[in-house]
């Protein structure tokens, strides 16, 4: 339902209370045959570029290798936090 009212331009609040029901299910249904969004451009994209990928490269790749990822790696957060607290950290 956030896709939906971003992507008409309106709160939540204002799409259910300028929508019917019906009208709600019938969008749903639609975005189940058609998604659409910011995660299905990112999809496409990455798809075309392990196409890419693979036709210049000898290693081998799968879309997944170029879908962005916006939960950090544990251990990427631990060196992260480190990088930029170390000085705090240091004093203690």
């Amino acid at each position: 339902m956030f896709c939906l009212a971003h992507r008409i331009g309106k709160t939540r609040m204002e799409l259910l209370e300028t929508h019917s029901r019906l009208e709600l299910q019938d969008e749903w249904a639609y975005y189940k045959c058609n998604p659409y969004g910011e995660w299905r451009d990112d999809l496409r994209v990455a798809i075309q570029s392990s196409l890419i990928a693979n036709i210049n490269s000898k290693q081998k790749f799968t879309h997944e290798d170029f879908m962005p990822s916006f939960t950090p790696k544990k251990k990427n957060v631990r060196k992260l936090l480190e990088a930029q607290l170390g000085h705090l950290i240091s004093r203690v």
